[in-house]
């Protein structure tokens, strides 16, 4: 047990604390520090024309905001802390925040021992002074944080902070509710990464490792890959554990299992290397036998941290029959990019307002392009043809008859969702007669095919039919 004796000496009126020795260890003499706070730093701007300091010189502050320290409890860590501070300073020439921090970790095997700032904390403050604060860390005016990692368990540290401002004066008190922080490394009470997974219809948090599983149930249909995503943010008081890595597997048959993957795209019931940026992975699409049987799979993901702590999220996959709907063609639009006037050049064709109940995404293939003026006419250019189909997108050509009220392009199409649903429909673009874009076309009863033939006088040949616009077409 350490033991303190004061004796007060009259003559000076100086306290000197004497340190007894524990077994053979010499005690230690600690002289209280001059009555000013002053670091010994360079000459600063602030001072005075004859090199001293203004008599009303403030010295600045500096207080521990996280974890928030106090002198009635210890705060309880896994083995890396974050620790955040922030300074003041009131008298600053250019801003109110300290020029420079220092600040020093005293743990196990320290040379100033924890124990003392405990009982003393200006303890700290007398000894390091007159040694020129040997042995703590400097930081600049926009470092307010320390990170520790490594940290023994079960073992106790102190750590403290002080601010200087541009004088060179120092933050002079040394308290175990401001700016002292002491705090034991365990793993009580710390549950792991928070781990949130997500996929189709559901996002749930896995936190620790637990013994028995518990699954978070996904149904998901025949024929539909599943793509899942997760992340985890930094852990512990202050968010002072960082994330070291992610892996995942399928159908995994051992969590224990350490076998490394021959393939990392096909060997899923290995666990995939330990990386950072795994984030996501897409697994199936699933089949059902026929006659329709049971299926079911899991899913599991992993996450740890830079203390060792590991979170599992795992997904019990239940593959039930397809039930999909196919999109819907209804509120299709049709637009192209044009200019005015007219220049006869080809505008790509985009769609809108196709949608798919289950959400899959759909796919658009053009079958037919037809307008309602003839394709080689007076007044339009003489062009031919008037659109293409490339790989099932459309182009059509910019111009409309000068004799007639505007053209209009229906571009016909189909939609697939990829799970076996279609539909079919048709939207309507205007080429304007005067006014520029904006203006609206009359859709006369004519039907031409704007992909030809063409040449000779067969080049406005009608296919005999009607194209119907669907209900909110232009």
């Amino acid at each position: 047990m350490v033991r303190l004796r004061f004796g007060r000496w009259l003559a000076s009126g100086l306290m000197v604390a004497v340190v007894a020795g524990c077994g053979d260890k010499p005690a230690r003499i600690l002289s209280p520090a001059p009555q000013a706070g002053r670091a010994s730093a360079a000459v600063s701007r602030a001072r005075l024309d004859d090199g001293t300091l203004p008599l009303d010189s403030i010295p600045p502050t500096v207080r521990i905001t996280c974890p928030v320290p106090s002198p009635l409890a210890t705060h309880v860590t896994p083995p890396a802390l974050r620790i955040l501070s922030e300074g003041f300073d009131p008298d600053g020439q250019f801003t109110t925040r300290p020029v420079a921090y220092k600040y020093i970790l005293l743990g196990p095997g320290s040379k100033f021992p924890p124990v003392l700032v405990l009982s003393d904390p200006d303890s700290l403050r007398r000894y390091y002074l007159p040694r020129g604060w040997a042995g703590w860390t400097s930081s600049g005016a926009e470092t307010t944080q320390a990170q520790f990692r490594n940290l023994i368990p079960d073992a106790d540290y102190v750590f403290a902070v002080i601010a200087f401002d541009e004088s060179g004066l120092y933050s002079s008190v040394f308290s175990l509710s401001v700016n002292i922080l002491h705090f034991r490394v365990s793993y009580d009470g710390y549950p792991g990464p928070r781990l949130t997974l997500i996929g189709p219809g559901f996002e749930h948090e896995f936190t620790g490792f637990h013994d028995p599983l518990t699954y978070f149930p996904l149904e998901v249909e025949e024929g539909r890959p599943v793509a899942f995503h997760w992340f985890a943010p930094p852990g512990g008081t202050c968010q002072g554990v960082d994330i070291r890595s992610y892996r995942w597997a399928l159908d995994l048959v051992d969590l224990l299992d350490e076998t490394p993957r021959t393939d990392e795209h096909t060997d899923l019931q290995h666990w995939s290397n330990r990386s950072l940026a795994t984030t996501s992975a897409t697994v199936g699409p699933f089949r059902l036998s026929h006659p329709p049987a049971p299926e079911g799979h899991s899913f599991y993901v992993e996450v740890g941290d830079d203390v060792g702590v590991v979170s599992l999220g795992a997904v019990r996959i239940t593959v039930v029959p397809s039930t999909n709907r196919p999109p819907d063609c209804s509120g299709a639009t049709a637009a192209v990019v044009t200019s005015w006037p007219p220049d006869g050049s080809m505008a790509p064709v985009s769609f809108s307002g196709v949608s798919d109940p289950d959400g899959d995404p759909v796919t658009i293939t053009v079958t037919g392009v037809t307008q309602d003026e003839p394709v080689d006419d007076v007044g339009d250019g003489d062009t031919c043809p008037d659109a293409v189909i490339v790989d099932g997108a459309a182009q059509v050509r910019h111009e409309r008859s000068a004799r007639g009220n505007g053209r209009v392009y229906t571009i016909w199409f189909t939609a697939d969702d990829g799970q076996g649903g279609t539909c079919a429909g048709a939207a309507d673009v205007c080429i304007p007669h005067d006014g520029g874009p904006g203006r609206p076309c009359i859709k006369d009863n004519r039907v031409v095919d704007s992909l030809g033939p063409c040449g000779g006088a067969d080049s406005a040949r009608e296919r005999g039919r009607m194209a119907l616009p669907p209900d909110d077409g232009p």
